[in-house]
């Protein structure tokens, strides 16, 4: 860092003059007051980059490419490109150099660019991204016949520090004539993987638990497509031996019954669903059929009421290892059961504190705000009443 007053003071207190300046002006008026600033412009402005247009992103690598320093600060990196971008084999060196020079990476977000996103999947040295802890990608990964194949992911395990990995397939014709895969061959994965998210063609297509068994995640998301009648149930009949956390999300009109696979998902010890399922089917069972269940997410819609909470809190469908409970608002505009109001959610709440269950979510928070404000009044009212009381106490004795 170049030598003047400022280097001199105290770490905490050069660090506050740089965000008075950011809070005024743009990051990039740090270099342009002092050059003891550059190191810090440098580190907040690329702390988090993004480009949404091939042009900006063809700059962007380019920069990276060419600036090692500013790479190195680059922590999470979001790209959301048409498809064929990064495609040209002429701009391929530049990506590899930028990749190379993203030391500190930590987060990498891609949307489309099915060149970049195929290298991606595919790291070709333990050097690649060494800070890397959740890849997402989003893309239709043409040229690979077929990207379900466990075959393409053999090289992850480069990634070091992997810790989640989310892959949305944008297209459904995706398995080659007469190609079947012989079980799940397991993926090696580094040692700190542990979370994979599947969507797009990873849920509506036929094959799409290949991929869940190869990884052997230890948690699991499934997402449905928006929209999408697809059901989720035919993913669930060779669920990996290694997931304790199973979250499902599916938007559509239609509702779907998960009663029939249940008994595949006995290991489970968290289980979400939000979105379109038909819980007045599914929470009676979870007693029986999840021994092991400690959390349960759920997100509101017209299939259960309150009742239904309030049975597996108590009686005979009550989960006995119940630790907590989630209960989010519905999604977009889809219908509610009234009973799923916060003030007739009030039940439910007390019922869980006595139980010593914890819960969250807004549909919850909703109700305990609901319950402070009718114990509020209740306590305003009784107080009315015991000062009426005591005025016509006084009253009396004095007559």
């Amino acid at each position: 860092m170049p030598k003047d007053y400022l280097t001199s003071l105290p770490p905490k207190l050069f660090d506050y003059i740089c965000q008075l300046v950011i809070d005024d002006r743009p990051q990039q008026y740090l270099g342009g007051i002092s050059k003891a600033f550059l190191p810090s412009a440098r580190e907040r402005t690329f702390r988090s980059v993004s480009a949404e247009t091939e042009p900006a992103a063809t700059k962007l690598f380019e920069a990276l490419a060419a600036s090692p320093g500013a790479a190195s600060h680059v922590n999470y990196l979001t790209l959301r490109l048409p498809e064929t971008a990064f495609s040209s084999k002429a701009f391929a060196p530049t990506v590899r150099a930028a990749i190379r020079h993203l030391r500190k990476l930590g987060i990498l977000e891609v949307s489309g660019a099915y060149e970049l996103s195929k290298r991606l999947l595919s790291p070709t040295s333990p050097s690649t991204l060494p800070e890397l802890f959740w890849l997402k990608i989003c893309s239709t990964l043409k040229g690979w016949r077929s990207p379900f194949s466990p075959e393409h992911y053999r090289t992850l395990k480069h990634y070091g520090r992997l810790y989640r990995l989310d892959l949305s397939i944008q297209r459904s014709k995706i398995w080659r004539i007469g190609w079947s895969p012989r079980g799940a061959e397991p993926i090696s994965m580094p040692s700190t993987f542990r979370q994979l998210k599947l969507g797009g063609g990873a849920v509506e297509t036929s094959k799409a638990d290949v991929l869940a068994n190869a990884f052997t995640p230890s948690v699991l998301q499934l997402e449905g497509g928006r929209g999408s009648d697809a059901p989720i149930s035919p993913r669930l009949h060779r669920l990996p031996c290694s997931v304790a956390e199973l979250s499902l999300q599916r938007y559509s009109p239609l509702l779907e019954d998960l009663s029939a696979v249940l008994p595949n998902l006995r290991q489970v010890k968290e289980l979400s669903l939000y979105g379109s399922f038909d819980c007045s089917t599914i929470l009676p069972l979870l007693a029986r059929e999840l021994p092991y269940l400690a959390y349960l997410g759920l997100e509101a819609n017209e299939s259960f009421t309150a009742q239904h909470l309030v049975d597996i809190l108590q009686g005979p469908q009550k989960i006995l290892t119940l630790r907590f409970l989630f209960l989010a608002g519905p999604f977009a505009r889809r219908s509610v059961h009234v009973s799923l109001e916060p003030e007739e959610l009030i039940e439910v709440v007390e019922l869980a504190d006595r139980e010593d269950v914890r819960i969250a979510g807004s549909r919850f928070w909703a109700a305990v705000r609901e319950q402070g404000r009718r114990e509020g009044y209740l306590a305003a009212k009784e107080e009315l009443r015991r000062e009426d009381a005591r005025r016509a106490a006084a009253s009396a004795a004095e007559w």
